[in-house]
């Protein structure tokens, strides 16, 4: 272990600035606590790596040293973080009773303008529907009145005798074409209009963004966990698995078996 440790604030660095009140109230309190610190870490150098008989009660003394001054160091943490705590508490509970009357009516608000978007939607799907249908419909008409068009010309160019016929016929044939591009274009226009996204509900200030989302309800007894697996985190799993120990456990022996799982009875040192 290094024979140093972190220093508090006001710690003695070699560069001399002045202390706010706080940061003078935690060199009192904890300074008394880091020489006691170093005087630990010194006399770690001293304690046998290697435990006999006739030193083990020894460690077990020093071990109850540095177990008290971490309670110490705990206590004079809680003892300053107190008042602060209850000063958070205050607050959070004072902003929350501000909030809670704001959060009913803003609850409100979402729910009224949820079924309002959803009434809004389906009249506005309704209505690009049927936009949709018609833009086929007069699209599916030029075109057929185009492909006659064309026809005739093709039947008219086929059939003409003279240039100025012939002529003319071309003319016809190219201008049929044009029509049929216009047509289909205006139809894809048509239809782009149709698909268009509907306008943002607006205030004077304010829009509504309506945003989608998946709502589930789940029967908890019936899921089957083996499918969240992957999404569970190890933490989770751990503190399920020391749940399912503990109501398996019968003194030193554990009856659970389960796939993937080793329990056994260790013992861990505890200084008191």
């Amino acid at each position: 272990m290094a024979q140093t440790a972190t220093a508090v604030i006001g710690h003695n660095s070699g560069e001399k600035r002045s202390l706010n009140p706080f940061d003078q109230l935690l060199t009192t309190k904890f300074k008394p606590l880091e020489e006691r610190i170093f005087e630990l870490e010194a006399a770690m150098q001293r304690v046998p790596k290697e435990l006999t008989d006739d030193n083990a009660g020894q460690v077990v003394d020093f071990a109850k040293q540095v177990k008290e001054a971490i309670k110490e160091v705990e206590g004079v943490r809680k003892d300053l973080k107190a008042p602060i705590t209850a000063k958070g508490k205050k607050i959070d509970e004072t902003a929350k009773a501000l909030t809670a009357p704001l959060e009913k009516m803003a609850k409100a608000m979402n729910e009224r303008l949820d079924a309002y978007n959803r009434e809004r939607e389906a009249r506005e799907r309704k209505a690009r529907e049927e936009a949709e249908a018609e833009a086929r419909r007069k699209a599916a008409e030029a075109e057929a009145k185009a492909k006659a068009e064309r026809e005739a010309a093709e039947k008219a160019a086929a059939e003409a005798q003279s240039e100025e016929e012939k002529q003319a016929a071309q003319e016809r044939i190219a201008a049929v074409h044009e029509s049929e591009a216009g047509a289909r274009l205006a139809a894809q226009e048509a239809e782009s209009a149709a698909k268009a996204k509907p306008e943002l509900l607006r205030g004077s200030g304010a829009a509504v963004v309506s945003q989608k989302y998946w709502h589930f309800e789940a029967d908890y007894e019936v899921i089957d966990l083996n499918r969240l697996r992957r999404h569970l985190s190890q933490e989770a799993i751990d503190t399920a698995i020391r749940k399912l120990i503990q109501e398996h456990a019968e003194g030193d022996t554990c009856l659970l078996r389960m796939a993937g799982l080793k329990v056994e009875r260790r013992t861990r040192s505890a200084i008191r």
